[in-house]
């Protein structure tokens, strides 16, 4: 029996303008982290192959129309977003795979000191 390769799935969160958006999408390999990254350094004439990357990694997404249906998950419907929301999916998918961590919590300022002593130490 060899090791079989998991599928490490991303739940992408927004917050801000796209607040409410949520995205599941699978993990790009190496090779395709280093061709998005050259891609949006490019001009706006590299949106094609960045949805076409794109729609290969997304499973799912809560966006719906304004019937309220959920909007199918399609090259389509990625090819009818307007580049704001396009870049900032992308850009969120990226830093995620990076592993790029939120920022930590603020430090607790409603505390008393540690009662524990200091013990002296001495330089041998």
């Amino acid at each position: 029996m060899g090791f079989k390769k998991p599928t490490r799935i991303i739940n992408l969160v927004f917050e801000d303008e796209y607040e409410g958006l949520e995205i599941n999408a699978k993990a790009p390999s190496v090779k395709t982290i280093m061709k998005i990254s050259k891609l949006q350094e490019e001009s706006i004439n590299a949106i094609p192959q960045l949805v076409d990357i794109l729609i290969e990694h997304l499973i799912d997404w809560n966006m719906e129309e304004d019937d309220g249906s959920l909007t199918v998950l399609d090259k389509e419907a990625l090819d009818l977003l307007d580049l704001s929301l396009l870049r900032g999916i992308v850009e969120a998918w990226a830093t995620a795979v990076a592993g790029v961590s939120a920022p930590l919590e603020q430090d607790s300022n409603n505390g008393e000191l540690s009662q524990v002593a200091w013990i002296p130490t001495e330089t041998l």
